[in-house]
């Protein structure tokens, strides 16, 4: 049988660097936001985010998105 896939959920994740540790390693903050269209185009999620993070003071080190799908027979 042939297996189909339907999105169920889509999310945005981003990560901003808060500089070096006492130790010289990168310490970081991730933020999520859910609630993304499944449907959504790549190009517009990634736009949103830039939007969002023009009200940061931190700086980004990824955008990235998390989608979740329901496999079934």
């Amino acid at each position: 049988m042939a297996v189909t896939a339907i999105p169920t959920a889509s999310a945005i994740k981003v990560k901003y660097s808060l500089g070096l540790d006492e130790k010289g390693n990168e310490k970081f903050k991730r933020k999520s936001f859910g609630n993304v269209k499944t449907d959504a185009i790549d190009q517009d999620v990634f736009d949103v985010a830039k939007a969002l993070n023009g009200l940061q003071t931190l700086s980004v080190a990824s955008i990235d998105r998390e989608n979740v799908t329901n496999l079934s027979e």
